[in-house]
């Protein structure tokens, strides 16, 4: 019976190395199930009936997400304040009737989610550039949403030139005609729903620790409700955990898109041929997602295709990396650091002669 306990404990000795060196070790993991978002009440608006979106005109948006592990375990993860132009975007140095040199299509990478916005009018100045640049990043947004903003701006203003800058999964989002209608209720008018809404109103009185609390409250409902699932806690608070999770998924071998899938990448990239069409100066940068850095980061499935399905189309691209440490705390956006690195892809590219 001794060897018994002597391979218990060599296995609850290497359990507990496995932890303490999990400590220092950041998740690739993106925990978006644990993750509560709000924006500024009142600070959206819908355009035309196609999903298309951006915030109000000349105003003031605050952004941030909480996150919360059972039992009790929140923190805000992010907290960032932006004015918006005259087109409901990110401030740059456009102003009312001005011909746009360049239109920067992206999705929350592109708007500067979390870290504030790395492509706005301050951070334009600072680099000394009169070209005049449009952020026309959205969060959520895919590439046949940035097809529709795209169009939507032409009416407004004159455009000479696009670049996209996107990660693998805009290739598969569809614009969803109802989301930001059934969103008004709570984000305009305060009458929000703990189990349905997905971004909450907050305002400038609204504290640190009032975001923190309604986020624990809204997590709490629906961790009851939807039965959350329990694995996604375990692999956060026990590294062992994720490893087994981790060695178990790399047994898989990556798949190519899944077939119900499919629709949506044709769907997406007819829209990026069309702008490839109408701007064949068009630039297009691929950013990598948390799950493809750290430790047990990999190229995903998605990327796999996108990146294979550009070459056999002959759409040029270039890739912009990102290692787990330009990544936040646990949210699946770049930190500081990250959107440094993103800023400086950007103007690579535009500082470069098509």
């Amino acid at each position: 019976m001794n060897w018994i306990k002597s391979i218990f404990l060599i296995l609850l000795l290497t359990v507990s190395l496995f932890e303490v060196l999990g400590i220092f070790i950041k998740p690739s993991e993106y925990f978006w199930n644990n993750r509560q978002l709000f924006l500024s009440k009142n600070s959206t608006r819908t355009i035309g009936e196609e999903g298309l979106w951006t915030y109000q005109p000349n105003s003031k948006v605050i952004s941030a997400a909480t996150y919360h592990f059972s039992p009790g375990i929140n923190w805000l993860e992010y907290k960032c304040t932006f004015e918006t132009n005259h087109f409901g975007l990110v401030d740059t140095n456009v102003k009312a009737g001005d011909k746009i040199d360049l239109l920067v299509l992206g999705d929350s990478f592109t708007e500067g989610q979390g870290g504030c916005p790395w492509l706005s009018k301050d951070k334009l100045q600072q680099a000394n550039v009169t070209t005049k640049i449009v952020n026309g990043g959205l969060q959520g947004m895919g590439i046949q949403s940035f097809k529709y903003l795209s169009d939507w701006l032409e009416t407004q203003a004159e455009i000479k030139n696009v670049m996209v800058i996107a990660i693998s999964n805009d290739f598969k989002r569809r614009p969803i005609p109802t989301f930001w209608k059934a969103s008004e209720p709570c984000m305009n008018h305060g009458n929000c729903n703990l189990r349905t809404d997905y971004w909450w109103p907050v305002d400038e009185t609204s504290t640190d620790a009032d975001i923190v609390k309604l986020g624990a409250d809204r997590f709490n409902v629906n961790d009851r409700l939807n039965k959350h699932d329990f694995s996604e806690s375990l692999r956060y608070f026990s590294f062992s955990y994720n490893v087994i999770s981790k060695y178990a998924g790399f047994l898989k071998k990556p798949n190519a898109a899944l077939v119900d899938e499919q629709e949506l990448f044709d769907l997406n990239f007819k829209a990026l041929e069309a702008l490839k069409q109408k701007y064949p100066q068009l630039k297009l940068i691929l950013l990598t997602q948390r799950d493809e850095t750290g430790l047990f980061g990999r190229k995903n499935a998605d990327s796999i295709y996108v990146e294979d399905r550009l070459k056999r189309q002959q759409i040029n691209y270039t890739t912009c990396p990102l290692a787990i440490s330009d990544f936040m705390r646990i949210d699946g956006h770049p930190n500081e650091q990250g959107y440094k690195k993103i800023s400086a892809c950007f103007f690579a590219q535009y500082q470069q002669k098509s």
